[in-house]
């Protein structure tokens, strides 16, 4: 990974040395980049690879999940991201084992620590979209319980014994968390492709023609973009309704509901305004008593 990072960021380099040499006829045919046994390769040979495009692509995206991210007020978690390095380290193992498998893809911990920066702000943004309410979630664990137990225990170091025993009350968060990242990365690939489609990237090593094919390409899957982004943002508006209609009332909010019921209809200006709803309730209390002793 560290040699196609380098790869990239010399041939981008590369290019901006050709955009500003442009004076000195410097073009992608004649900039050297480097030399196989004394042969070119020129700064063209590697912009017209198939795969040039599709690794300026991958530092596109990165940017463009940072710059979403940002406009949705997320933020990284560093403990988070801390303990999926920290993971990895114990999966691989700890010391040399490291070591060795870092020199051996060519990362460093930098590397990777920006890696799962990027996932983590990822994986927010996407569980920000996933539209489900507390009765679905609930429905799923009901439909299969022995598995959502049994993948808690896994993750909490209990048997499957202790895990049958488990309600949903006592994984409800757990659940919750493990339905709507799964949700979420269901959908990555698909977002993060629209990401693309949606962002504004020039392609500055691309023929005239080609950039054109790319931007007439991008103008066709906006339109079906924005139908999926309409439905997300009805989808999610319909939860956050419900959500609220499910909230409970405060007291204060249920003692106004109360006073009102009672004095709707009523004409008596000698009764005090905002009068407590316990002593209406007294006072219809009595009236009733009265009635009955009569």
């Amino acid at each position: 990974m560290k040699g196609i990072r380098s790869f990239v960021l010399l041939t981008i380099a590369a290019s901006l040395v050709a955009v500003f040499s442009s004076t000195c006829t410097v073009t992608p045919e004649s900039y050297v980049i480097a030399k196989a046994n004394g042969e070119p390769i020129t700064l063209k040979e590697v912009t017209d690879h198939p795969f040039f495009k599709s690794l300026v692509d991958q530092i596109a995206t990165r940017i463009i999940i940072k710059q979403k991210a940002a406009e949705q007020g997320i933020t990284v978690d560093n403990e988070a991201v801390k303990k999926r390095l920290d993971d990895m380290i114990t999966q691989i193992g700890p010391g040399p084992s490291w070591e060795r498998w870092k020199q051996s893809q060519g990362l460093t911990d930098e590397d990777l620590n920006e890696q799962f920066r990027i996932e983590y702000l990822l994986e927010q943004i996407l569980k920000a979209r996933v539209s489900l309410t507390e009765e679905e979630i609930k429905g799923r664990f009901e439909a299969n319980p022995l598995f959502y137990r049994r993948q808690y225990a896994r993750e909490n170091n209990m048997t499957d014994e202790e895990a049958e025993k488990l309600t949903y009350e006592d994984v409800r968060d757990w659940v919750k968390n493990y339905i709507v990242t799964s949700e979420a990365y269901a959908q990555g690939q698909n977002y993060i492709g629209d990401l693309l489609a949606l962002a504004d990237v020039e392609y500055f090593f691309l023929s005239p023609e080609q950039r054109a094919r790319i931007d007439a390409e991008k103008a066709e899957k906006r339109k079906a973009i924005k139908e999926r982004e309409k439905a997300v943002s009805e989808a999610l508006e319909q939860v956050e309704a419900e959500k609220s209609e499910e909230e409970p009332k405060t007291v204060e909010e249920s003692t106004q509901g109360k006073e009102g019921e009672e004095t709707k209809g009523k004409e008596e200006p000698d009764e005090p305004k905002g009068k407590p709803a316990d002593e209406n309730e007294d006072k219809k209390d009595t009236g009733q008593k009265k009635g009955e002793d009569g």
